[in-house]
């Protein structure tokens, strides 16, 4: 999907998600919390917010394959309609 990157260095349990849309990762972090998905950005462990765009940490451990694919799906969407948005 070009609306999608997956940073794939070797972060344990975790991957980063680039979000190709136009808003900022706050905006973004703040539109999926509205639909029940509480997420942390890549900001948020960093000094200040970074450049360029929305940069998503997903956590995977503790998870099967099908609640993992499910929850990328609904990820996925509700992103689809925030870039729709903005």
């Amino acid at each position: 999907d070009d609306l999608f990157s997956v940073d794939d260095k070797r972060a344990g349990m975790h991957f980063i998600l680039t979000c190709k849309v136009a808003g900022s990762e706050a905006d973004l972090l703040a539109y999926l919390k509205k639909h029940r998905i509480h997420m942390k950005g890549l900001s948020d462990f960093s000094q200040g917010e970074t450049e360029g765009h929305p940069r998503l940490i997903v956590g995977y451990g503790n998870m099967s394959m099908d609640e993992l694919n499910e929850g990328l799906a609904r990820l996925k969407s509700l992103i689809k309609k925030f870039s729709a948005a903005t």
